[in-house]
């Protein structure tokens, strides 16, 4: 299974979903971790798109439905990845977990998310197969296979604060896992500078941000935090 076709990113628009102690949403981080995924998938040679329209008002839904016609518009794809953080309220119930629409797809997310979670050294929730076609148009509605990997759980502080502080690692993390997935070889690595992946590394392109004044602010909020604050370079 190689990735010939490339992988479509759909990171969170759940503009709503707060992370506990931090003035940060689930949309922001994970577009940030995005980003460093991104440049992973660019710089093993496999082509890779982020699609997202920022969530507006009680709900997020048309905008998610927008960034799926793109992406869909943008294909073909392989893979499409849409990359979240989970919200249980418990920091006990944390770790890697797998949403597929189709049972034929579980296995496939075992062999993404199941290394995935040891990489992170977090739990291994499994991957569910749901028939709720409506709650999860990332899943069902795009055009080439899709899951939903939901990394680490931000509704407790201390889950919350995990994930920030390891947006590079998760980034890579799940490239690696889905390049290992489909049989491509990881070049070694080179360190993620997140002041390139704030410039938008290596350029826009391939970023379908539908609001660059959005992404400014969470570029500002989120490098304050990781680039500041972490003294990452």
């Amino acid at each position: 299974m190689a990735l010939d076709k490339g992988v479509a990113l759909i990171p969170s628009n759940q503009h709503l979903n707060q992370y506990t102690g931090l003035p940060l949403t689930e949309e922001q981080v994970q577009n940030t971790v995005a980003l460093v995924t991104q440049r992973e998938l660019v710089r093993n040679g496999v082509r890779c798109e982020i699609f997202h329209v920022p969530g507006a008002g009680s709900s997020s839904v048309d905008e998610l439905l927008k960034a799926i016609e793109d992406c869909n518009a943008r294909g073909p794809w392989d893979v499409v990845v849409a990359q979240h953080s989970d919200a249980c309220y418990d920091a006990a119930i944390t770790g890697v977990l797998g949403i597929v629409y189709n049972q034929e797809r579980v296995a496939w997310g075992q062999w993404i998310c199941g290394p995935l979670s040891q990489k992170l050294g977090l739990p291994y929730r499994g991957v569910w197969n749901t028939k709720d076609y409506k709650s999860f148009a990332v899943i069902t509605r795009t055009l080439a296979p899709a899951i939903i990997i939901e990394v680490g759980e931000h509704a407790t502080e201390s889950e919350a604060a995990w994930i920030v502080e390891n947006v590079p690692r998760i980034g890579l993390a799940t490239a690696h896992a889905v390049l290992e997935a489909h049989g491509v070889p990881i070049i070694p690595d080179e360190p993620v500078s997140m002041s390139k992946l704030f410039q938008g590394y290596p350029d826009n392109s391939g970023y379908h941000w539908q609001e660059p004044t959005t992404r400014k602010m969470a570029d500002t909020i989120l490098y304050r935090h990781l680039v500041r604050d972490h003294g990452w370079s």
